[in-house]
């Protein structure tokens, strides 16, 4: 059972479900939700709503975060290869690696196929978990 549902069953037959749909038909987002920044395009392709509070974030200029490399938007990228066991992972948006393999990203809302949550999750590769990233995302 996944770290974000273990008390939640129900949430997670939901999450399954929204991941089974989205798998089979992702509809596209209508572009004109979103505003004309640097992020549009990336968006655009990716099929996400990146949210204000992480803009912010970015545009402080990090190339660096807590041991992570901060990527350009043009290299931000979907994650699903933990949908297996992390259902809600789904068109989860990675934007920073290590040289670990491990990454941070923001996971999908719960009740939208496209605006994603502002809090940081960390995709740990050899464990094979997406779980919260506690840093201070303000700093």
């Amino acid at each position: 059972m996944s770290y974000l549902c273990l008390d939640f069953h129900n949430v997670e037959i939901d999450l399954i479900g929204k991941k089974e749909r989205l798998l089979i038909n992702d509809p596209k987002l209508k572009i004109e939700i979103l505003s004309g920044d640097e992020f549009f395009e990336t968006q655009k392709k990716l099929n996400i709503v990146i949210p204000e509070k992480f803009k912010i974030f970015y545009r402080k200029g990090r190339k660096e975060y807590f041991g992570y490399e901060i990527l350009k938007i043009s290299e931000f990228y979907i994650e699903d290869s933990f949908l297996s066991g992390y259902p809600e992972t789904i068109k989860s948006l990675i934007f920073a690696e290590n040289q670990l393999g491990d990454s941070l990203g923001l996971l999908l809302q719960k009740d939208s196929d496209y605006n994603l949550m502002s809090s940081f999750y960390e995709f740990l590769h050899e464990e094979g978990a997406c779980v919260p990233f506690n840093q201070d995302e303000n700093n």
